[in-house]
């Protein structure tokens, strides 16, 4: 009896520690996996860049804006859409990119423009798309405008030291 006791003692200790470590790689596998989602975030935008012959690591952050438009009640297969536009300056070559990340396609289009000064706004015109236009003012608000789709406007932060 002494010796089903003890084993039972044994088995039971076994169990519970090889349940705790059985637990403990699931919740270091969740750190890890969001660990690597975010090196993975960065390193899409350094590839994207580079693609366009840019160093990431020259690019300034002028700004970002988010924009959430609700799909069209007048067309059923409308979704949702959500994306934010970051206004990147490269300091070695004054040029400008904006970066557009499309969370419902789960996209990102980096696009090179020229941007203009007009009263207190500031327009950027792309020279990959002359009916996309995008106007923002120093208090952080952003209008796009595309051909046939209207005016949409986002909300977020600018950095005015990096405009020209």
């Amino acid at each position: 009896m002494k010796k089903n006791i003890l084993n039972l003692i044994v088995v039971t200790i076994f169990a519970t520690t090889l349940s705790v470590s059985c637990n403990s790689p699931k919740e270091n596998k969740k750190e890890q996996t969001t660990a690597k989602v975010e090196i993975n975030e960065d390193s899409l935008r350094t590839s994207y860049f580079k693609e366009i012959g840019v160093n990431y690591s020259s690019l300034a952050n002028v700004g970002y804006w988010l924009f959430n438009i609700p799909k069209d009640p007048e067309i059923p297969a409308s979704t949702n859409i959500k994306y934010t536009a970051f206004l990147y300056k490269d300091m070695n070559t004054n040029a400008y990119y904006l970066m557009e990340r499309d969370y419902v396609e789960n996209t990102l289009v980096v696009r090179s423009l020229f941007l203009k000064k007009k009263k207190e706004k500031f327009i950027m015109l792309f020279k990959d798309m002359p009916g996309l236009r995008y106007e923002f003012d120093k208090k952080g608000n952003c209008w796009e405008t595309e051909e046939g789709l209207g005016k949409v406007q986002g909300t977020g932060e600018i950095n005015t030291e990096f405009l020209d």
